[in-house]
Order: C-alpha cells, then structure tokens, then sequence
C-alpha cells in the first residue's frame, strides 16, 4: 500500500472534529467530494462537510473493512469498503456500509472521492412516514 493511502485511511478512520483542519493536507484545493446527498468542489467544501457531520452527529466512526488500489502507473485509485456509524443528538443509532474511489494526483493530494452507499437502506427506511413509502416501494420493486 502507498504511503499517502495509508495516511489517507488512517485520518479518517481516526477522525475527530479537532483533526478536520488537516483536510488541505490530504485533499488537492479543487478536489471533488461527493456522496448521496454532497457534491462539492474544493478542499474548504469538503472540510464544511465534514464540520456539519460533527455538528449533527454523535461519535461518527469509519471502520475500512478492505482497502485496494490500483497497479497502474496511469492512474493512483484507492478502493475502499467501510462501515460508517453514527448517533444523532437524539440518541438513535445508525450504521451503514459503504465504499469510496479515491483518486490521488502525482504529489499524494485526492483530486476526486465519490463515495458508494444507499441512503434509502440506511437512512429513508428508519423514518416514521419515509420509512413505510420506501419498504413498499422497495417489496414492489424486488423481483421476488
């Protein structure tokens, strides 16, 4: 594994809001970040993101289940699979898997993170009025 992605997995399954200062040292300063509900351009964008996360949650942890990267010298790609948990201010817990594509240039900075999950599933189905519209919708949908 490179170095830069092992300091890359590091910072955020250590994540801590003291540490988001650090963002512009792992992020190119017109990196893109984007996820289900984001889709931001710039290192200060990111870092906002993940300002709000601590702002709106409890004890936000990342575990990297698997971590991959590619063997060509055309491109410098991590692959990531993880689990994300969280609690909101109210108290109730939630835990989703997904999984990221980290792009790096040629100095180690990520130019491009698109993270992979299903904010249906982990999120809309919790929900009292969301929740029961998604699972039906969800059953109609399945093929068996």
């Amino acid at each position: 594994m490179k170095p830069h992605h092992k300091d890359y997995i590091a910072y955020f399954v250590q994540l801590k809001a003291e540490h988001l200062s650090k963002i512009p040292e792992l992020f190119a300063v017109d990196a893109r970040f984007k996820d289900p509900f984001n889709d931001v351009i710039g290192s200060q964008k990111i870092q906002n993101i993940f300002e709000h996360m601590f702002e709106t949650t409890m004890n936000p942890q990342f575990v990297v289940r698997h971590a991959a990267q590619t063997e060509s010298t055309e491109e410098d790609v991590l692959l990531l699979v993880w689990d994300f948990s969280f609690k909101t201010k109210r108290g109730q817990a939630f835990e989703w898997q997904g999984s990221s594509k980290v792009m790096f240039d040629d100095n180690g900075l990520a130019i491009e993170h698109i993270d992979y999950w299903d904010p249906a599933e982990s999120i809309y189905e919790s929900l009292p009025l969301i929740g029961s519209a998604a699972r039906f919708l969800k059953s109609k949908m399945a093929s068996t």
